[in-house]
């Protein structure tokens, strides 16, 4: 079944990558009484999770090639460099995480790309429950995230 589900892809569309144990690689051997397993170097997943986004990335995403900058605003320490971590792993670009000069309740969204950028506009205001707003502000990227206490809060 699976070779008919897999016959006609194109050969130069097909992704390989070997996962291994060898030095530099994700993975490591270890043998204890109770078998082999084989575990992550990273143990957060982080490496692991780059690799099968960088495999699986969406086209809309890489197309656009929006640049984020994000702003905390809410009293939550770290929220920030969390949610690049995210978006990066998702294939964006943040260019700059900073703690905002004064909190914000709701995430606020500045498009700088005039709408040119649809497709991250939309993911970014319904992942983060923002609203789209015009804010006079002096980044040069695609768009600056003030990242509201509506957020950080679980």
């Amino acid at each position: 079944r699976l070779i008919d589900l897999t016959k006609d892809i194109p050969r130069e569309k097909i992704i390989t990558k070997v996962l291994d144990t060898g030095p530099g690689g994700p993975l490591y051997p270890e043998s204890t009484e109770a078998g082999y397993f084989i575990r992550m170097r990273d143990p957060t997943g982080k490496e692991l999770q780059k690799i099968a986004h960088d495999i699986f990335k969406d086209p809309f995403i890489s197309g656009e090639a929006a640049s984020i900058e994000i702003r905390n605003a809410s009293s939550s320490s770290g929220a920030g460099g969390k949610l690049a971590d995210e978006l990066i792993l998702l294939g964006y670009k943040v260019v700059k995480v900073e703690k905002a000069n004064q909190q914000v309740s709701q995430t606020q969204i500045i498009d700088n790309s005039s709408g040119k950028k649809p497709v991250t506009l939309n993911y970014l205001t319904r992942r983060l429950g923002a609203r789209k707003v015009t804010l006079t502000n002096d980044s040069q990227a695609d768009f600056v995230i003030n990242l509201g206490e509506n957020y950080a809060k679980p």
